[in-house]
């Protein structure tokens, strides 16, 4: 994958985290933990960590809507062909689940709101 590539995938994954990181209405420091190590785990493959730092914290104090998620992912999705999608799919559904369970609580808006995304990115 090319530098520009995952540069978009970790300003995806950073914004996707951050809004269901919050879907409960707490914004945990394990989430947020996670988030940052995920996303500068996969910058060192070819993206900036310090970028992938910067943007959690731009987005962590923006309002991220589950309509600019889904629309930002099918924008992602669109620039792959059909295998890297499924591929890149399967690393976002993880990566969110794995956000979800990161305070060690899931909560009933956090698995709509993440059921809503999965149905809309189908």
């Amino acid at each position: 994958m090319e530098t520009k590539s995952i540069e978009k995938v970790i300003r995806l994954l950073t914004k996707a985290g951050l809004f269901f990181a919050k879907a409960d209405g707490a914004y945990d420091q394990r989430e947020k933990d996670f988030i940052q190590k995920f996303t500068a785990k996969l910058a060192e493959a070819g993206g900036d960590a310090a970028e992938a730092e910067k943007l959690v914290n731009q987005f962590s104090s923006n309002a991220i809507t589950l309509d600019e998620v889904i629309a930002d992912t099918k924008d992602l999705l669109d620039d792959f062909d059909a295998q890297e999608s499924a591929t890149i799919s399967l690393m976002l559904t993880g990566f969110i689940e794995q956000v979800i369970d990161a305070d060690g609580v899931e909560s009933k808006p956090e698995r709509e709101l993440y059921d809503k995304w999965l149905q809309a990115i189908a």
